[in-house]
């Protein structure tokens, strides 16, 4: 699971939770074209009253906005601005950042910055994971089969694979995700 996965699972956890929040999931590609559409029609200044109106904002895919420097300028207006009113920020970007324009050095100014190891989750990250695609995709199963699947590797990207096999086997076979049944399955994929 990388960090597109976890953005995703905490807008989940927003959309799941209904709380009385503003909120925006966005991809920088995303972010970028509606700038240029907005500067193009005249209504930048309603794009960025859009954006400062957010309770969380959800940026994928940091780096491409190193190719765009008014969007970068825009984008640290808002996080400023977000900022002031305690809003939720959450901005995700790979380590291979060239970052020759010193951007990823204005954002960790802006806000206190917290990074993730995607490498290796602990246990009750990798629970609240499981947890996550498990309502995402509205899979029944029980406490017990998250905690055994949880418990099978720290890596999250090796942990989607053995959810997406589980869930696809009893997909495919038309049975209920129980533990027994995640059991059998991840014994016969060793």
């Amino acid at each position: 699971m990388g960090k597109s996965h976890l953005l995703l699972a905490i807008e989940n956890q927003l959309v799941t939770e209904k709380l009385d929040t503003n909120f925006l999931y966005i991809d920088s590609v995303e972010l970028v074209s509606k700038y240029m559409f907005a500067e193009k029609d005249s209504s930048l200044i309603g794009f960025r009253k859009k954006l400062i109106s957010l309770d969380f904002l959800l940026v994928d895919t940091v780096k491409f906005l190193e190719q765009h420097r008014p969007c970068q300028e825009i984008l640290l207006f808002i996080i400023s601005e977000l900022a002031k009113r305690n809003s939720k920020i959450v901005l995700a970007h790979s380590d291979i950042i060239k970052d020759e324009h010193g951007f990823i050095e204005q954002l960790a100014k802006r806000f206190v910055t917290q990074e993730v190891n995607l490498s290796e989750l602990n246990y009750l990250d990798r629970v609240a994971l499981l947890n996550s695609l498990v309502n995402m995709r509205r899979i029944v199963t029980s406490t017990e089969a998250i905690k055994y699947l949880a418990h099978q590797t720290g890596n999250p990207r090796i942990l989607e694979h053995l959810f997406n096999r589980v869930v696809n086997n009893a997909k495919y076979l038309g049975t209920q995700l129980d533990l027994s049944f995640i059991k059998s399955v991840l014994d016969y994929v060793r």
